[in-house]
């Protein structure tokens, strides 16, 4: 049974049925809760216009143009982070070094 015409149930529905044909007097939360337990997802079904032709050219223009875009983020973000671990690790070895220098100097007196 559906009222959304979508063959999709409400959670209130199925109270109303539970309470019917169950005699089991639950609230909306709870069939919710147990409906999410078991996989189910909660979603409210919408209208989407159709396409037309030339928002469908459109699309096929869009993503031919931007087809390596997801390529170039990845190596672009892959040699920033090469760049930072670079960076980290020579300030790293300097410190150290300045450290070692600072303590063989007082050693040193």
């Amino acid at each position: 049974h559906s009222v959304n015409g979508f063959g999709e149930t409400t959670s209130q529905e199925l109270v109303q049925k539970l309470l019917h044909d169950r005699d089991l007097n639950v609230s909306r939360w709870t069939v919710q809760r147990q409906l999410k337990r078991m996989g189910y997802k909660s979603t409210l079904p919408y209208g989407t216009p159709m396409l037309t032709q030339k928002h469908k050219e459109a699309r096929v223009q869009w993503a031919i143009q931007h087809k390596d875009d997801r390529l170039s983020f990845i190596q672009n973000n892959y040699e920033w982070s090469f760049l930072y671990v670079q960076i980290l690790q020579d300030h790293l070895i300097h410190n150290a070094r300045k450290q070692t220098s600072l303590t063989m100097a007082i050693a040193a007196r």
